[in-house]
């Protein structure tokens, strides 16, 4: 009789074991459970930020201004956002940040990549350079759509564009004397006149060839210095000065020796 007792006991507290197993199993099933739907729904759903590292900072392509400058740019709104402030756990809307990025005069696009759980990296692609705006003796770059980056850099290389009003028609300038390799591979500085005409130095401004053109029929005059270039090797005459601003007759100026 005692014996079996003892095997009684013996297997009740084998039977109490596995339940408390069990027991704690479910519990750690619970807690994976609600901690997997909690950053679901943070990462496909709420997206409203996460718990932060120091961002990492990335530029794909060439830059316009100096680094410095961009880093300022990126540091300014990264304040403005609080995710700089210590400390970094802040948590900080991914999509409001971009959106904030892409107002940003040098900035083509951007991707904000998050890592979690605390790893934020900004890839950004700085926008294509065109030309240099020269005004007040400073260069600024212009972007493709003419639009002034308001950061002035040491020019170093590129086309040079001056005058009022010389980005906002610069688009449409080169749409059109880029079909004239001819004139268009020796182009060097652009000055716009008067808010009207365009003055083209090829080569460059102290020895190179300055032509004047009409302040429209754009197309028709460069299609006749092209065909005069093309017959009669004229832009590789001694010649200081092509003045085309009346379409029905050229006037050619020979360089002084």
């Amino acid at each position: 009789m005692f014996l079996i007792n003892i095997l009684m006991e013996r297997e009740l507290k084998i039977q109490e074991l596995f339940l408390n197993i069990r027991k704690g199993l479910f519990l750690l099933f619970v807690v994976f459970c609600v901690s997997y739907l909690f950053v679901a729904i943070r990462q496909n759903f709420v997206d409203d930020g996460f718990v932060l590292d120091y961002p990492e900072v990335e530029f794909k392509g060439d830059l316009s201004i100096d680094v410095n400058l961009a880093l300022a740019d990126v540091r300014d709104i990264l304040n403005r956002y609080g995710v700089l402030l210590k400390p970094k756990t802040f948590s900080v809307n991914v999509e409001e940040l971009k959106r904030e990025f892409e107002q940003v005069s040098w900035v083509k696009n951007i991707s904000v990549v998050k890592e979690y759980p605390s790893k934020l990296l900004l890839v950004i692609e700085p926008k294509d350079i065109v030309a240099y705006m020269f005004s007040d003796g400073e260069y600024f770059p212009v972007d493709g759509d003419g639009k002034i980056i308001p950061a002035s850099v040491e020019y170093r290389s590129g086309l040079l564009i001056t005058g009022e009003g010389a980005n906002e028609n610069l688009k449409d300038f080169l749409s059109v004397v880029k079909k004239y390799p001819r004139i268009w591979n020796k182009v060097a500085y652009l000055q716009y006149i008067n808010n009207l005409r365009w003055n083209v130095f090829l080569y460059d401004v102290e020895d190179g060839i300055l032509i004047k053109l009409a302040g429209d029929n754009l197309e028709e005059t460069l299609e006749k210095i092209n065909k005069l270039d093309m017959e009669q090797d004229l832009l590789k005459r001694n010649i200081s000065e092509i003045d085309i601003r009346d379409i029905n007759k050229i006037l050619i100026k020979q360089r002084n020796l």
